[in-house]
């Protein structure tokens, strides 16, 4: 079977989507990871270093926003790192529904274009 060359930017796109929504999963489970370690108040093990660590360089541009809220029995809610999650989500989605409407409506815009120059 043959495929031209447009027939193969779809399959790219969503090799591209598919990308995106990996890695935006990962970030995220290991924020949530994050987040669950830190209200537990969960000692300092090998673990807890990898995912600190792992979430450190995501989690940089959020802290100090808010402050974290410390309760009795040293549970500890970081509210910055719920707000980066909330914003990484957002970002993964915007970015994954642009690239499904350009690759959905590509050939709309061929026809709008071919159109125009009838």
């Amino acid at each position: 079977y043959m495929y031209g060359i447009g027939m193969r930017k779809p399959r790219v796109m969503l090799s591209v989507i598919s990308a995106i929504k990996t890695i935006f999963a990962f970030g995220e489970l290991f924020i949530v990871a994050r987040i669950i370690l830190e209200f537990l108040g969960a000692s300092p093990s090998l673990f807890v270093i990898w995912i600190d660590s792992l979430t450190d360089p995501l989690l940089y541009p959020f802290v100090g926003t808010f402050p974290s809220l410390e309760l009795s029995g040293g549970f500890v809610v970081e509210f910055y790192a719920i707000l980066a999650l909330v914003v990484y989500t957002f970002v993964g989605y915007i970015l994954v529904e642009i690239l499904s409407v350009l690759t959905a409506h590509r050939s709309l815009f061929k026809k709008s274009v071919d159109k125009r120059y009838r």
